[in-house]
Parts: C-alpha cells; sequence; structure tokens
C-alpha cells in the first residue's frame, strides 16, 4: 500500500490494534489495521480503487496487497477523532497507534505500561457492554501473551457475562477457532469452568466436572480434567508445521467432545460408563443443532469417529474381522488419515497417564489398514457378477477372509 498518495492527499495513516501490539512484543504481525485520516471516502476510493467497504454498524475497507501477500484493514476518521477511535477498542494493549510518517508512538490509555507490566486492562468501562465476545477475547489473549486480567476488567467481565448468550453463533465459532489453536488452549476451558462461564457455550463440557471414571483406568481425576489432559495432549502432538490450522482445530475440537458422554451415564453405574459412545453422538449432534457456534461438516464428522470408535479401538487386538473392517472403513469415509486417528487414540491414551507406553496395537493398526486397502481393491471380484450391494458384500467379506490371515500370519 502507497502511504504517500495518502501524504499527498494531504491525509494522514496509523498503524493501530494487533499489529502494534504484536510489533512491541516482536510477535508475527499477520494483518494490518490502519487508521486514515483527513480523507473523505470519495477520495479514499479514488487512490485505492481495489478496496472494498464492509460492515454495517461500523464501516471499514478490506485491502489486499497481493504481491506482498499483505491484507489491509482500514478505518477512516476525521482529522480529530483518533483518541475517539482508539477508546472503541476492547483493551488497553490494543489502544495504541503508531503516526507512520513520523513513527511516533500515540498512547492516550497507558497500553505500553501494560504490556511492560503483564496486565490486560480494558479501555472503556462498557467495553464487555458493546460486544460481549471480548469476554473470550479477554482470555485468550491473557493466555496467549503471559497477561494478568486486571481486578477492574474482571469486575466488567462477569457483570456483563449473561450478553455471552445474544452472541451470534459465527462470531463465537471465529474466536473459539483461534482460542483452539494457541498452544495453551485448555487454560482457556480451565478460566471458564473457575468463573462458571462454561454455561453459555460448553455446557455439556459443563457436566463434566465431577463425573466420575475407574480410578485404575484414569488416576487423574474426573471426566472434565481427562478431557482436559487429552486436549493438551494432542495440543502437543498437532503443533507442527504439517497441521494446517483446519487440521489442527479438527484433530483438537475432536479431543474435547470425545467423552461427552459420560455426564449422560446415570450416576448408580458410576464410575463405569456403559454405552458413553452412544451417548456422546446424541449430544454431540445436539450440539450441531443447537448452534451456540458453527460446528464445519468435516470437523462434525472426524468428532463423531473418533467417539463412535475411541473405546473399540482398545480391543483392538481381540476385534473379530468383520469389526476390524468396519473401523477401516468408517476412518476411510472420515476426513481423517489413519495416522491423524491414531494421533487421537495416543491423545486420549496419554490423558488418562503420560508416564504410559504408547499401546502397541497401534502400529498394527496403522500397517494393517494400509497394507488391506493396498492388496483388496475389489479386482479380484467377478464385476459382471456382482454389481451394486451384492460387490459391496463380497468386498467386505474379501477383506475379511484377507483381516484373518494377515492376523494368522
Amino acid at each position: 500500500m502507497d502511504l504517500n498518495k495518502i501524504y499527498k492527499a494531504r491525509g494522514n495513516a496509523y498503524l493501530v490494534g494487533g499489529a502494534v501490539r504484536n510489533l512491541l512484543l516482536a510477535e508475527k504481525i499477520n494483518d494490518l489495521d490502519l487508521i486514515i485520516s483527513g480523507l473523505s471516502e470519495e477520495k479514499f476510493l479514488e487512490l485505492f480503487s481495489d478496496a472494498k467497504k464492509v460492515g454495517t454498524d461500523f464501516e471499514v475497507f478490506l485491502l489486499k496487497d497481493r504481491e506482498k501477500n499483505i491484507k489491509y484493514e482500514i478505518t477512516l476518521i476525521k482529522d480529530d477523532e483518533l483518541h475517539k477511535d482508539l477508546k472503541r477498542r476492547d483493551f488497553t494493549i490494543n489502544s495504541i497507534a503508531i503516526e507512520l510518517k513520523e513513527l511516533r508512538l500515540i498512547d492516550p490509555f497507558n497500553g505500553l505500561s501494560d504490556l511492560i507490566l503483564g496486565r490486560l486492562e480494558i479501555t472503556d468501562k462498557n467495553s464487555f457492554k458493546k460486544d460481549p465476545l471480548r469476554i473470550y477475547r479477554s482470555f485468550r489473549l491473557a493466555i496467549k501473551y503471559n497477561l494478568k486480567i486486571s481486578e477492574k476488567t474482571l469486575k466488567h467481565l462477569l457483570l456483563n457475562a449473561e450478553q455471552l448468550k445474544g452472541i451470534y453463533p459465527e462470531r463465537v465459532f471465529e474466536e473459539l477457532k483461534k482460542i483452539i489453536l494457541i498452544d495453551e488452549a485448555s487454560q482457556f476451558f480451565w478460566l471458564l469452568k473457575k468463573l462458571d462461564l462454561l454455561k453459555y457455550h460448553f455446557p455439556e463440557l459443563k457436566e463434566l466436572i465431577g463425573v466420575k471414571q475407574p480410578e485404575e483406568h484414569h488416576p487423574e481425576g474426573d471426566a472434565f480434567t481427562h478431557t482436559m489432559l487429552a486436549f493438551e495432549e494432542i495440543i502437543r502432538l498437532t503443533a507442527k508445521p504439517e497441521f494446517t490450522d483446519r487440521k489442527k482445530f479438527m484433530l483438537r475440537y475432536a479431543i474435547l467432545v470425545h467423552d461427552l458422554g459420560k455426564a449422560a451415564t446415570p450416576p448408580e453405574e458410576y464410575p463405569h460408563h456403559y454405552d458413553h459412545e452412544e451417548y456422546g453422538l446424541a449430544i454431540l449432534d445436539t450440539i450441531k443443532a443447537r448452534q451456540d457456534y458453527i460446528l464445519p461438516e468435516k470437523t462434525y464428522k472426524a468428532a463423531s469417529l473418533v467417539i463412535k470408535q475411541h473405546m473399540r479401538v482398545y480391543y483392538f487386538n481381540k476385534m473379530k474381522p468383520g469389526k476390524i473392517v468396519r473401523l477401516f472403513e468408517d476412518i476411510k469415509r472420515s476426513p481423517l488419515s489413519i495416522e491423524e486417528f491414531a494421533l487421537l487414540l495416543i491423545a486420549d491414551d496419554q490423558g488418562r497417564a503420560k508416564d504410559k507406553e504408547i499401546p502397541d496395537y497401534i502400529d498394527e493398526m496403522i500397517n494393517l489398514y494400509h497394507r488391506m486397502y493396498a492388496d483388496t481393491g475389489g479386482d479380484d471380484i467377478d464385476q459382471d457378477k456382482y454389481q451394486g450391494e451384492a460387490f459391496g458384500e463380497q468386498l467386505f467379506q474379501y477383506r475379511c477372509q484377507y483381516i484373518k490371515k494377515a492376523r494368522e500370519n
């Protein structure tokens, strides 16, 4: 973006928001938020005809520099409105501006001081009232940047917590994505538990609190604690460059919901949880239908697979060939590879006790999966004689025999 165009038109440009915060923290900067003063909308569009206006309550312009792969979000203000714009922002650490022509720091709300002191402070007492989603954002920022939420901020946060119920599902999902992608994401859910805020968008996780489990298998404690430990483990396993953000979210979310069915177990059956897989699938369908947040279809399918199969696989060495073929078919139809499914099993296992060795059936399962699909494509079946469902049944029986022989050998 050529800022000289703005200066020649007697305007001024300021870098604001998260970009300034990350610059001061020496963190990676993704997109750039700019404030441009002194230009009319007509003049701005004359200078930057590719800019696209979005928003209704608060209009901004989006502009992309394809050559440098930089996205700009631009707000137009009058010359005397900079302070007003900075005040409307959520937290003091996001209410700092840099005047780009002279590289001058403008910090009317002492955001730099809060950054140095490691404190998260709202810019305005009505910050959460104006946008309740900032409650979740405050936790994310505090966790990601190791900040302590100030007493004043926490007070206003709790006063406005009820308003969380009115947020559009799409906005909750966008924030949830950002939360789940940070490496310390489990702290977010622990914070919600501590402040009794799980009830607004994650009531199913709240129901896991205090749910007893067999002590010999789950020395870590209740079902909520197990879920958080498994969640931490899948975060560790997926914190690698080969995992895209979309795949990270899918795998991490699947672990978050894998044991929700335990909350539906009748208390008289504690600490055992018979059929919690079936209960869990029904609960996942409820989450999807309720739409507290938007659940992508692939994430839903991945989560369904893990809920359905995560217990059966513990008996992989004893499973009959037909059960194994059905398991492999479920995985094949899912958005997950066999290796990704295995990572989820490992995370679940390590969420019980991190000093346990990884079960040896994992490698056998992966190898058998690849061998079966490589060696049983259906070429040996008479396709003139068997078609449609009949062909599928023959292929299933053929694969069952293949699994049986492979295990005998």
